[in-house]
């Protein structure tokens, strides 16, 4: 089992890798990995994995209610749309991994991240462990509750995964179509350095992807860009 917590220090990811699959973790390895293709492109280099946790992630850009939203980059990112349909890293990182064949079994977060999960990948075990009221504002559960919260929900995603009810892989259908809206219109014109990229109005780019993976090193990409 593969835990992909929400952040980590600036320019790393934390990952716990559980090579056990009972209903709490027994065995795990911490790594310390450069996000060059952050969790997801990890995904490929492993062999043991059999589904991915989705640990203090939050929810997209311009939620009413949603602790930090955003997505990606507050400073770069206003929308993300996968095949015409608007996204947050939520249904982008999950679709990375239904690419590779894992599914999302838990997401833990805020109420609005928690929403936004169920909507994009169905049977998923949620862990709200924080009700939103605004930007950055939230009645948080004590450590010790958001915890259990989490052992709980992480107990039942398990249970159903091996019943063969749990939560499918996220798979989009290709080739896929990427359409980014930035903050500023000079990061578009930056962002169409990107081969293939198209620009649909002042900051919106758009290109297409083989599949997802490419599609997620072409978005990093664009985001890299537009910070010139």
């Amino acid at each position: 089992m593969l835990p992909s917590p929400g952040h980590a220090p600036p320019g790393w990811m934390n990952l716990w890798l559980l090579t056990g699959i009972g209903t709490a973790p027994t065995s795990c390895w911490r790594n310390w990995t450069r996000r060059r293709g952050s969790i997801p492109a990890t995904l490929p280099r492993l062999v043991w994995w059999k589904g991915v946790f989705f640990i203090g992630y939050h929810a997209r850009a311009g939620s009413v209610t949603g602790i930090l939203d955003h997505t990606w980059s507050s400073q770069r990112i206003a929308n993300l749309w996968l095949n015409g349909r608007l996204a947050g890293e939520t249904g982008l990182n999950g679709a990375v991994c239904g690419a590779f064949g894992a599914p999302v079994l838990l997401v833990s977060g805020d109420q609005t991240v928690a929403a936004e999960a169920q909507e994009w990948i169905p049977g998923i075990q949620t862990a709200v462990v924080k009700q939103a009221g605004g930007r950055t504002s939230a009645v948080c559960l004590s450590l010790q509750e958001a915890h259990r919260s989490i052992h709980a929900a992480a107990a039942r995603a398990v249970a159903l995964f091996k019943q063969g009810l749990g939560a499918k892989p996220l798979i989009l259908e290709t080739p896929v179509t990427v359409t980014v809206e930035f903050i500023h219109a000079h990061m578009a014109d930056s962002a169409l350095l990107l081969p293939g990229a198209v620009r649909l109005d002042g900051r919106r780019v758009e290109f297409s992807a083989p599949d997802m993976p490419a599609a997620y090193h072409s978005f990093r990409a664009v985001v890299a860009l537009a910070g010139r």
